[in-house]
């Protein structure tokens, strides 16, 4: 009898079976947003894009009367964009395909996507240069209670959703969770599996994971705490002006510096934060000091006050604008690389993947979408009549976008 031969649709719904199995962080984000893409006959192409509009805010004024108190709302949106095709090329026989399903997934499918998943991990952590609140101490790994209980009250102060919350940490992070002085904190069963399999589960209302797909972050060469404020920035504004940094210093992207009399404030209420923690905020483009110590650095969130204007209230970032001659500190010492722990919510970040366009004619091609989990593959065999070689191929076509910043935090080693 024969041998049945598998198909081109076998091979792509079992790589999409291995392929949403082997994803970490990116199976924890948002992934709904693959609906804004109308369909297009034959998929899409590289560079698509669409744009989201934000939950609106509010801030809540006293009645009955609220005659002049009516303000326009400011609208917010982002851009999300499929702009990254991943390929895995594979080369199998025609009698490889007489393979029962799981042995030929063991020798060709599973080690294709496993490559495919950790890079899609990678560009949604990549993301941690977006975020602007950073927990832990620059240099000592994570391993305490406190450091974790750190995130989860920042969490409460920016009125993050208490569930569903994650944790991905670094293997270092996750090792000494599990070794350190945490274990002292669980009975000893727990303790026994904390040992055996790593710090998995929910505590402190996260759910936790261990990635190798986790991000390092190098600073730049400017001096930590020489820095001041130039001139004072205007309300909702996405760049400050700093002075007495030496030339040519260097600040990185992802860069996270507080400045001394800017405090944090609850989103919805405008209330300062607990302790009036100095609001952090990220660098969100690589910058260079000019020869008279200046800087011009972009930055996340806007500056937002309480003597904003009525319609920027409800995004309220800040009790005050910072004043000129301000200190600024930045987060860990002059170029030296920190690993990021990640901690979020998943509409912190979305993952949008859509089908790949059709190559035309002359290749077999099938697209497996699966709407539920929000991912699609592609699965294309050809040949090369010239060298009479057979030419396969997995490939994902995809976006990663940091959509609410304010609902992720950094946990730093």
């Amino acid at each position: 009898m024969a041998n049945t031969l598998l198909t081109i649709s076998m091979v792509t719904k079992r790589a999409m079976f291995h392929l949403s199995n082997q994803l970490i962080v990116a199976r924890e984000v948002y992934k709904g947003y693959n609906t804004l893409f109308a369909d297009v006959q034959g998929g899409f192409r590289i560079g698509s894009s669409a744009t989201v509009a934000l939950p609106n805010k509010y801030r809540s004024i006293a009645g009955p009367d609220i005659t002049g108190s009516i303000a326009d709302v400011t609208e917010r949106s982002r851009t999300v964009s499929v702009d990254i095709q991943r390929s895995i090329p594979v080369q199998f026989t025609q009698t490889d395909l007489s393979l029962s399903l799981a042995d030929f997934a063991y020798r060709f499918i599973e080690p294709a996507t496993i490559q495919v998943a950790d890079y899609i991990d990678q560009q949604v952590y990549a993301e941690y240069t977006n975020i602007y609140n950073e927990l832990g101490t620059a240099g000592t790994v994570a391993s305490t209670h406190s450091a974790i209980d750190d995130v989860r009250k920042r969490f409460t102060n920016e009125a993050v959703p208490s569930s569903p919350r994650f944790a991905c940490l670094s293997p270092s992070a996750y090792g000494a969770m599990a070794t350190g002085p945490m274990t002292g904190l669980f009975n000893q069963s727990m303790v026994d599996t904390l040992v055996r399999e790593g710090f998995r589960g929910r505590f402190s209302t996260f759910d936790f994971y261990e990635t190798a797909s986790f991000q390092t972050l190098t600073t730049g060469t400017r001096n930590r705490t020489a820095g001041q404020v130039k001139t004072q920035p205007a309300q909702n504004a996405t760049s400050i002006a700093l002075k007495t940094y030496g030339n040519a210093e260097t600040i990185k992207k992802g860069e996270i510096f507080t400045i001394a009399t800017v405090v944090g404030v609850n989103p919805i209420s405008g209330n300062v934060w607990e302790d009036s923690t100095l609001r952090q905020i990220v660098v969100t483009a690589d910058a260079t000091v000019d020869a008279a110590g200046d800087v011009t650095v972009n930055v996340s969130p806007a500056i937002i006050s309480s003597a904003a204007a009525t319609n920027l209230l409800p995004h309220q970032t800040v009790n005050d604008i910072p004043l000129v001659n301000d200190a600024i500190t930045f987060t860990g010492t002059l170029s030296t690389a920190y690993s990021k722990n990640l901690f979020f919510h998943p509409n912190a970040f979305a993952l949008t993947m859509v089908p790949i366009a059709d190559i035309g004619p002359g290749v077999e091609q099938t697209t497996v979408s699966d709407k539920l989990l929000g991912l699609s593959i592609t699965y294309s065999n050809g040949g090369n009549i010239l060298t009479h070689v057979g030419v396969r191929r997995l490939d994902v076509l995809f976006g990663v976008d940091t959509i609410r910043p304010e609902l992720a935090a950094r946990l730093t080693n």
